[in-house]
């Protein structure tokens, strides 16, 4: 039996269409668990380090989810999972392409925001137009599954295996009751599969939501509001109703921060912000930096997000860094970032980033950033006294040079926290 090792982070709905097609083609599928970043040889072996990927017994490396399960499903040419026909495997392509292209592009509007609030925030009118996107793409769907049974031919093919993880999550979180009635032959479609065999054992129990997470997150504030009018009303009936309050109590004063409590460094965090809001970067700013900097009062850190794998707009990620940014406003003077987006939208993005904090503290600490974004990304704590941390600092600094061990993907577009 051909024993195949998928690469991935716990509960990656992508792996779902590999473990089907394995099942058809009668391979053993063995998941090995991967922490983000990708690092030692499979860094080197898989572009832009994102999983999932596929390693075949002879060791090689097949990586997106698409082509490992366009590959597995080719492994068995008596399954016709690929299709017979020349015509017939063009449509198999094709609808493989429509599933990456329309239907998942989505989620990070409507799906993401509520399971990662920190990370993807809330935009109404991104939201309406995504949901009336989606309903679009599911209509053009639902008209061609009119007069078909399955989407490129009248078998099972690995174009119905790739869409049925993604519609699983649509109908079990975005699509509910209303949007479902409009599309009833996408919704015999979807029965049909999942009373397969290989499709029910992967996918298992399917609850299908009866309002979409926005709509219950519509009513939950809609709700909450209700209750604090009346909370509010009811308060100020009972004030009314009381004697004079006593005067308050005296007031306390507020425990200072940690870091405040440090001895004094003779680096000034908010000179070197001036040095490098008025002065080229390179030419002045950074030799200022190196003349200055102190190493026993301040720490240089290395920061990458963790699921840039999920990252598929460029203007996303940079909301992403600015949400952060503004949630981290009441430590902004023991702080200086340059935090960057890297590649291009559809093509495969990241976010990583350069900061100078005062003293040692771990920046995923509470007192820092650790009740925000901080836990979202991998930190590493960097030298200056390293050539290779000092160029990647300056690189992060001036916006350009050649990021070199930070991403091998193309600067994008920056933010500095200062």
């Amino acid at each position: 039996k051909m024993v195949l090792k998928i690469h991935s982070y716990p509960n990656n709905d992508r792996v779902m269409r590999a473990k089907i097609a394995a099942l058809y083609v009668g391979a053993e599928l063995e998941e090995i668990p991967v922490s983000l970043p990708i690092s030692g040889d499979m860094k080197e072996r898989v572009p832009l380090g994102k999983v999932p990927f596929l390693e075949t017994e002879d060791g090689s490396i097949v990586f997106e989810s698409l082509a490992i399960v366009y590959y597995i499903s080719g492994l068995r040419a008596d399954m016709d999972l690929l299709g017979r026909s020349h015509l017939e495997k063009a449509r198999v392509v094709s609808w493989l392409s429509y599933v990456e292209a329309y239907l998942s592009t989505s989620f990070p509007t409507l799906l993401f925001p509520h399971f990662r609030p920190d990370n993807f925030k809330t935009n109404p009118m991104e939201e309406k137009s995504a949901e009336e996107g989606l309903l679009k793409v599911l209509k053009a769907l639902d008209a061609h599954l009119t007069d078909h049974t399955y989407l490129a031919s009248e078998r099972v093919t690995v174009a119905d295996i790739a869409i049925m993880p993604t519609l699983k999550r649509v109908f079990e979180n975005i699509a509910g009751d209303d949007v479902r009635s409009q599309i009833p032959h996408v919704m015999r479609f979807f029965n049909t599969c999942m009373g397969k065999a290989n499709f029910a054992a992967v996918l298992g129990e399917v609850k299908l939501c009866e309002k979409s997470l926005r709509q219950k997150r519509d009513e939950q504030v809609k709700a909450k509001k209700a209750a604090e009018k009346a909370e509010k009303a009811k308060a100020k009936e009972a004030t009314a109703a009381q004697p004079a309050a006593a005067p308050p109590a005296e007031k306390k004063e507020k425990p200072k921060h940690p870091l405040d409590l440090l001895p004094p460094s003779p680096f000034v965090m908010d000179e070197w912000k001036r040095q490098y809001s008025n002065n080229d970067t390179r030419p002045v700013a950074l030799p200022w930096l190196w003349e200055n900097f102190d190493k026993e009062g301040y720490t240089f850190w290395f920061c990458k997000y963790k699921y840039n794998d999920e990252l598929q707009k460029t203007f996303m990620a940079a909301n992403l860094i600015t949400g952060w940014f503004q949630r981290i406003e009441h430590v902004r003077k023991y702080l200086f970032g340059n935090v960057h987006v890297f590649g291009k939208s559809g093509e495969g993005v990241e976010i990583s980033g350069v900061w100078i904090i005062r003293g040692t503290m771990d920046p995923t600490d509470d007192n820092l950033m650790g009740k925000d974004d901080a836990a979202y990304y991998d930190w590493r704590k960097m030298t200056s006294d390293d050539a290779a941390d000092k160029a990647l600092i300056e690189d992060y600094c001036a916006w350009d040079g050649e990021f070199k061990g930070a991403s091998e993907l193309e600067f994008n577009q920056g933010k500095t926290l200062k």
